[in-house]
């Protein structure tokens, strides 16, 4: 069962596919897009876009509508879309 969404004070994001994602920057969440093989790091990882995972259900919070990502533990691929590490 997924318990939280990916929130470790900074993670590194390597995009699997073409993908956008909504995370905050810099203390500002924001929509991040990625070209498959990119890479960058984010103070947490709020989901994606809902054209990513549309059989997925979306959720509008602060001004934004996003499928969550949500996971047990680090690594993580939500939706298979995008790798999420603890930032070294």
């Amino acid at each position: 069962m997924h318990t939280s969404p990916i929130n470790s004070g900074s993670v590194k994001l390597t995009a699997l596919h073409d993908v956008t994602v909504r995370a905050c920057v810099e203390g500002q969440p924001q929509w991040v897009e990625l070209g498959a093989g990119q890479q960058c790091v984010v103070e947490n990882l709020y989901g994606v876009h809902p054209e990513m995972a549309p059989e997925s259900r979306a959720i509008h919070l602060r001004g934004a509508t996003f499928v969550p990502a949500w996971c047990d533990a680090l690594p993580a691929e939500p939706f298979g879309l995008v790798r999420v590490e603890v930032a070294a």
